[in-house]
């Protein structure tokens, strides 16, 4: 790896060597491992590193939370758009004739805040890698949770199934989390291998799911909350969450690529632009903020511990449409 930099430095032009954040760029490659397919690739990567590192002042002064280098600080905005979920999920035109159902009525009042991660029902971070496959650890996210409430155990289950085995969805390329729990309900009876029994490869393969590997079998799923007109209210997340799990939803990304700690106030996102899916673990207040607490599925090295924490408030669609719909599966 360090004779492949040798040479990129080496070609890049004049103005390159020059320039201050050359060799911040070279830590970057260094500690994120990088491996760029020639001087080309390197040259056009430094550029979108030199134009992310120039944007941090600008966007420190636009939110409370810490922002700095992170694993995707070499990509464009818009292949940083279309990494988590293929940039399929573009915009929520799939989703406006999803089947919700009405919030339940029956159902505990929430505290002022709560942690899943503190309360058994959370697996580590996970790491979708270059698979565009968010959806999935979305949706797996709830499925353990959910798994959790009912069982009094926590189970890793198979992220690679829902990727291989939901027709609906594109796999590496995208796809929505009520997509595949529909489509692993009517293929598997619900049946979701272990982790161990089906494990991530982070990329498209012929379905392999093994009666033998099952972690858990779900009964059903239900969607709240209407895409366009009718939105969550946080309120009703908060007790959806508190009663029933850990939530899947989906949201814009675009703050979370120089994300590392705090609460995200996220001023430039479109909740119109839906382009990520997560999983909601939690809630909670810190410095008179408010926030949603959010498993991602970036790796541990990213945010807090792979970690984000999200300002709530804003009302209708919610910060970054967070609101918009939230999914969660029925042990």
């Amino acid at each position: 790896m360090r004779t492949v930099l040798v040479i990129a430095v080496i070609a890049l032009c004049a103005h390159a060597w020059a320039d201050s954040l050359f060799g911040d760029f070279e830590q970057f490659v260094r500690t994120f491992n990088k491996n760029y397919e020639d001087v080309n690739e390197y040259h056009r990567r430094f550029l979108n590193f030199r134009k992310n590192y120039n944007l941090l002042s600008e966007l420190r002064n636009k939110t409370s939370a810490q922002l700095g280098v992170t694993q995707f600080f070499d990509l464009s905005p818009e292949e940083f758009a279309a990494y988590p979920c293929g940039g399929v999920i573009s915009t929520l035109g799939l989703a406006e004739d999803l089947s919700v159902s009405p919030i339940p009525t029956s159902m505990v009042a929430a505290p002022d805040s709560w942690d899943w991660t503190a309360n058994g029902a959370v697996t580590g971070v996970k790491n979708q890698g270059s698979c565009g496959s968010c959806w999935a650890f979305s949706t797996i996210g709830a499925l353990e949770g959910s798994y959790y409430l009912k069982n009094k155990q926590l189970v890793s289950l198979s992220e690679q199934e829902f990727v291989d085995c939901s027709g609906s969805n594109k796999g590496c390329n995208g796809g929505w989390p009520w997509s595949a729990l529909s489509d692993i309900l009517g293929k598997e009876q619900g049946q979701v291998d272990t982790e161990n029994g089906y494990p991530y490869k982070a990329k498209n393969q012929p379905c392999a799911f093994s009666s033998s590997a099952v972690g858990g079998k779900y009964t059903g799923f239900q969607s709240y909350c209407k895409v366009g007109t009718n939105p969550c209210t946080e309120a009703d997340m908060e007790n959806l969450l508190y009663n029933y799990g850990p939530l899947s939803a989906c949201l814009d990304a675009t703050p979370m690529q120089h994300y590392k700690s705090g609460v995200d106030t996220a001023t430039g996102c479109n909740a119109n632009n839906i382009d990520h899916c997560i999983t909601i673990v939690g809630y909670g207040t810190a410095n008179g903020q408010q926030f949603w607490k959010i498993k991602n599925s970036w790796g541990t090295t990213w945010g807090e511990a792979g970690f984000y924490r999200l300002i709530k408030g804003g009302g209708g669609v919610g910060v970054c449409g967070i609101n918009r719909v939230i999914t969660l599966p029925k042990f």
